[in-house]
């Protein structure tokens, strides 16, 4: 009985978040957002990577976990990073956006192409999954994790 309790509440709440009014809008912008992070990889656009991804928030991924950081010192960590790189090539596909509330979770897939100097060209394939928060208008990266793809499911 207490199993059948717990579920129907389960239900119940996820039922209330799944079904809270969304317009396409906010779907439409958390896409503009997600693309626009992306693209300053490209780019090397310090500034809208801090502008979107909250350096209070965290991730992971395969070889860079994040720990939690201030803006300063994720800049500074950015800036590394960048200075060491030749190349930084980020091609997203497959992407899926969902807005619940003021939440928006993006998930797929991606090819990072990489160069250090003096170092080889090198191509990893990527799953993702990042959640945001909408706070004032704007959507902020707070959350994400990325895992290489095994090699032998690579789209």
């Amino acid at each position: 009985m207490k199993t059948l309790r717990m579920l129907s509440i389960l239900f119940f709440v996820g039922f209330t978040l799944l079904s809270q009014p969304v317009s396409a809008d906010d779907q439409d912008d958390l896409k503009a957002t997600n693309e626009r992070y992306m693209n300053a990889w490209n780019t090397r656009d310090l500034d809208t990577i801090l502008e979107i991804e909250d350096a209070s928030g965290f991730g992971h991924s395969t070889a860079f976990p994040r720990p939690l950081a201030t803006k300063d010192q994720f800049r500074k960590a950015l800036t590394g990073y960048f200075n060491m790189m030749e190349v930084v090539l980020v091609r997203p596909y497959k992407d899926e956006y969902r807005v619940i509330g003021n939440t928006g979770l993006v998930w797929g897939l991606y090819s990072q192409t990489t160069k250090q100097k003096n170092g080889p060209l090198r191509t990893v394939y990527l799953r993702h999954a990042s959640t945001y928060v909408k706070s004032e208008g704007k959507w902020k990266l707070v959350l994400y994790h990325r895992s290489l793809i095994p090699s032998e499911n690579i789209p």
